[in-house]
């Protein structure tokens, strides 16, 4: 039998409407297409949470106090897990990577993938590569450790904010990220899931190359 999707407090924002059900018993996902929520956004969910059981029905308030707690549970582990990718990376590099900005960029370019037809193929846009200039000191390695701190960091702080609306790693969905480099630059490659997330997320590398880190 299929579960009834949950349902929401009214106090509660905007995004906390589509937060996906399976962290609360009983009920199913009508929204599983949509982003997961971040670490803060569930922060903040568990705070509507807890005081909603105050006054809630003695009934309830025990389940409100029950998802508050797994919510905080779930923030956590998003926290715990960026800092542990996040070991020795500078907070400046951790909100905007420096190698991945004006100065250090050689350029930033369309990412295609072959799309399949039924006897040929074209290229289609599906994101973006950053080619980042090799120097000093700088490896591969250190490049992925820090690009993966800074993703990992945007499950903590979200990415609706205005402030990462710029950002190519915010774009919503399983974005396919992988890092190699060539004779002249270390290559950072951004995929999304289609041509629409491809564009949107090239748009976004554009300006996200010319930003200055500060």
């Amino acid at each position: 039998m299929r579960r009834p999707p949950c349902k929401m407090a009214p106090v509660a924002p905007d995004w906390a409407r589509w937060l996906p059900c399976v962290w609360i018993a009983g009920c199913s996902s009508a929204a599983a297409a949509r982003p997961a929520p971040s670490a803060s956004e569930l922060n903040a969910l568990a705070d509507i949470e807890e005081r909603s059981a105050t006054t809630a029905p003695t009934s309830d308030a025990q389940s409100l106090r029950d998802a508050a707690h797994e919510h905080r549970r779930q923030a956590q582990s998003i926290t715990d897990r960026a800092q542990q990718l996040c070991v020795n990376v500078s907070a400046a590099d951790r909100a905007h990577p420096s190698m991945l900005s004006a100065g250090a960029v050689e350029g930033v370019r369309p990412s295609y993938v072959e799309h399949r037809l039924i006897k040929s193929s074209v290229p289609e846009l599906r994101g973006a590569e950053f080619l980042v200039s090799p120097a000093a000191g700088l490896t591969r390695s250190w490049i992925a450790h820090v690009v993966r701190c800074h993703a990992a960091w945007l499950e903590v702080i979200g990415t609706r904010a205005s402030d990462v609306r710029d950002d190519p790693f915010a774009v919503a969905g399983d974005l396919d990220i992988t890092f190699d480099e060539t004779d002249s630059a270390f290559v950072v490659r951004v995929r999304g899931r289609d041509k629409t997330e491809g564009e949107d997320i090239l748009r976004r590398a554009l300006r996200f190359a010319s930003a200055s880190t500060r």
